[in-house]
């Protein structure tokens, strides 16, 4: 079976659904720095006698926990369904296309206009049932649009190193340094 669904989604101008999700991007990462925020500015205070007194190490063992929850939460967010990509991606391909028609349709009630036809040269093949995971993902991202991707896993690095690696222990290492 071939898929334009990835192409379809590409060709949608901005609509509801874009700024849903950027809102819903924007206030986890606003929680997220929040919570990097206070983590850090009590860490050095949690090992102090008078407070709890923890040592840095049972310090930085909280940062694994916090670490451990993302990790429970990205298994659980494998279980949800969510875009069309997504849902080809796990065979769920009448789903996926019940899900951008409806986008399709929201785009077009909303703005008016007829959306563009679908170039047939980005169609994907997809084994109707099959799971086809985060390798088939990566073929995908990285041969079609590899500038794209390549900007994009480079900002998801480097804020993930930076907010938890350093900012999480900043102020426990100029507590104690």
């Amino acid at each position: 079976m071939r898929s334009l669904i990835p192409a379809r989604i590409d060709r949608l101008p901005w609509s509801p659904f874009h700024t849903r999700m950027v809102a819903a991007l924007g206030v986890a990462w606003i929680l997220d720095g929040l919570e990097i925020s206070i983590a850090s500015a009590v860490g050095d205070t949690l090992t102090h006698p008078d407070t709890l007194g923890l040592s840095s190490t049972q310090v930085g063992l909280l940062a694994t926990v916090y670490l451990i929850l993302g990790i429970v939460i990205i298994f659980i967010r494998r279980h949800l369904p969510e875009s069309p990509r997504w849902q080809v991606m796990h065979g769920r391909t009448d789903e996926a296309e019940k899900s951008i028609a409806f986008m399709e349709h929201e785009v077009q009630e909303k703005t008016g206009r007829e959306l563009p036809p679908v170039d047939e040269s980005k169609a994907i093949d997809v084994k109707a049932g099959e799971d086809h995971g985060y390798l088939t993902l990566l073929r995908v991202l990285f041969r079609e649009y590899p500038t794209r991707s390549i900007l994009g896993a480079t900002m998801m690095i480097t804020q993930s190193f930076l907010y938890n690696a350093i900012f999480f222990t900043a102020t426990l290492v100029l507590g104690k340094f």
